[in-house]
């Protein structure tokens, strides 16, 4: 029975300092102001007007968060999204023969890609961030809820590879690409992880963004006319995000990681 004691004694003095090491690493992060640099990726989904265009298309961004020590977030973003499902393509029926091609300047089939183009920037986030500690996360971790300002654009991007469409080239372009832009909100909810070792930090969200937008161009070549009708865009985007925080030490203005 000593002997049973002593062991565990041994054992209590040994990993006492990896435990209480621990408990400061998360109590030092809980009530630290931090500047977290952010990048992410997502999958973007139209809705409202805005899926009558485009299908689903791939979003990048990033941006930098600061969190109070009250898990306030305010931040500052931008985001650009992409990708070949272009579902208005009317504006190109003038070009295309009775053999449902467009003949270059050269007699032979040209080779074009209409690919979607858009960006949310600037997007001002103000959020909360309500923890909720799972596995090894410290107390900066939990349930985030946030909204968003910002600026929506998207475009219709002709590409002419086979370089043979001359009413499709340089400035003529701007006929055809359907470019809009028009204020923006956007709602998001997600977990954000930060790991008690300040190594792994991660978040994933899913965002509602709608906007009312117009067409910025004074007239379409397609159509003879100016597109003066307001559109209601939304979007829906699944997103992973990965971070590196810097933390600034309550005592003190030394930052750290």
């Amino acid at each position: 029975m000593k002997k049973f004691i002593l062991v565990f004694c041994l054992f209590v003095l040994v990993t006492l300092p990896f435990g209480t090491a621990a408990q400061n690493i998360q109590k030092q992060n809980q009530g630290l102001r931090a500047w977290i640099f952010m990048a992410n990726f997502g999958i973007s989904y139209p809705k409202m007007d805005l899926a009558s265009r485009f299908g689903m298309g791939t979003e990048v961004g990033g941006g930098v968060w600061y969190k109070s020590p009250g898990n306030w977030i305010f931040g500052l973003e931008s985001h650009y999204y992409f990708g070949p499902n272009v579902k208005e393509t009317n504006m190109l029926d003038q070009f295309i023969n009775d053999d449902g091609f467009i003949t270059g300047n050269n007699g032979f089939r040209a080779q074009y890609r209409i690919q979607m183009r858009g960006s949310k920037l600037p997007i001002l986030r103000f959020g909360k961030v309500i923890p909720i500690k799972i596995l090894r996360a410290d107390f900066g971790s939990g349930l985030m809820l946030s909204l968003g300002v910002g600026t929506l654009t998207h475009r219709i991007r002709i590409i002419d590879d086979s370089r043979s469409i001359d009413q499709l080239s340089g400035d003529y372009l701007k006929g055809y690409d359907r470019f809009t832009l028009g204020p923006m909100l956007t709602q998001m909810i997600g977990y954000i992880y930060q790991d008690e070792n300040r190594k792994i930090n991660f978040f994933l969200s899913v965002e509602a963004a709608q906007a009312i937008t117009r067409s910025q161009r004074e007239i379409n070549f397609d159509t003879g006319l100016k597109d003066s009708k307001q559109r209601l865009d939304g979007m829906l985007t699944f997103k992973f995000g990965w971070f590196f925080p810097v933390y600034a030490n309550r005592d003190s203005d030394f930052y750290y990681f």
